[in-house]
């Protein structure tokens, strides 16, 4: 069975935009990769890696922590993406671009940003990708009570799609399809989730800034060990404009 965990970036604060992103590989790539980072958190004393204190260094246990130990926990946590076999994804628009967007369509789409970009990553988890045997796919995301609902109404839209007529590629319509809101405290891969969607986040924002495509260290780590990272980062009406007849071509 595959296996997708997501997080998300930018939607509960003031940023100019908004990420979802995540990772996607089989279960038992899954399997090998908590058992690595379980002892990377008990080596480090962490109760749960979250990106954004850790790159901060606030909060517990990084506020304590020396250069040294701090540099040491990038080199181990980058060692760890780089053979982690892990397929990366992300989905990034910028507010203004898509406020713009959607008020110049005739049709309702949620004003929510976050639910544009959700969107993308449950329709390729969940009619977008395959697997040969095709056991089917459980979504795992990260935790938020105020975006559950319409989360997981999403997902079942996709899986009833799914089942009446699959996607551009042979997919086995009656596979198994399950979401979840999940805790990263529970579910370790999440905060490996977070790692991504605060990379593409940072990266993103860097190039509205800047107009310079830098790679932030723990993407670059992914790229080196040749694991497949698919992110886009919509940040003005055209591109959306294209997006969306592409979608209701392929719907």
């Amino acid at each position: 069975m595959l296996k997708g965990y997501l997080d998300d970036s930018g939607s509960n604060g003031d940023a100019q935009l908004v990420c979802v992103s995540g990772f996607v590989a089989h279960e038992s790539v899954w399997s090998k990769f908590e058992s690595v980072w379980t002892h990377f958190l008990s080596d480090f004393e962490i109760k749960r890696f979250h990106a954004a204190e850790f790159w901060a260094r606030k909060g517990r246990p990084y506020a304590r922590w020396d250069d040294e130990k701090h540099e040491s926990a990038i080199k181990r946590v980058s060692s760890i993406l780089r053979n982690s076999g892990l397929f990366g994804i992300g989905t990034g628009v910028t507010i203004d671009a898509f406020n713009e967007w959607r008020d110049s369509l005739s049709y309702y789409i949620d004003p929510d940003p976050y639910f544009f970009c959700l969107n993308r990553s449950l329709k390729f988890l969940i009619r977008g990708i395959r697997i040969n045997p095709d056991e089917g796919v459980a979504v795992y995301i990260d935790q938020d009570k105020g975006r559950e609902r319409l989360g997981q109404e999403l997902a079942r839209w996709h899986e009833a799609k799914l089942r009446s007529r699959g996607h551009l590629i042979d997919l086995n319509r009656d596979r198994s399809v399950s979401t979840h809101y999940a805790s990263s405290f529970n579910y370790p891969p999440l905060q490996v989730a977070d790692i991504l969607s605060n990379s593409f986040f940072k990266q993103s924002f860097e190039f509205l800034r800047t107009g310079k495509a830098i790679v932030p260290p723990f993407i670059q780590a992914l790229l080196d060990g040749q694991n497949p990272v698919g992110t886009i980062l919509f940040y003005d009406r055209e591109m959306l404009d294209i997006e969306e007849r592409s979608r209701l071509g392929n719907e």
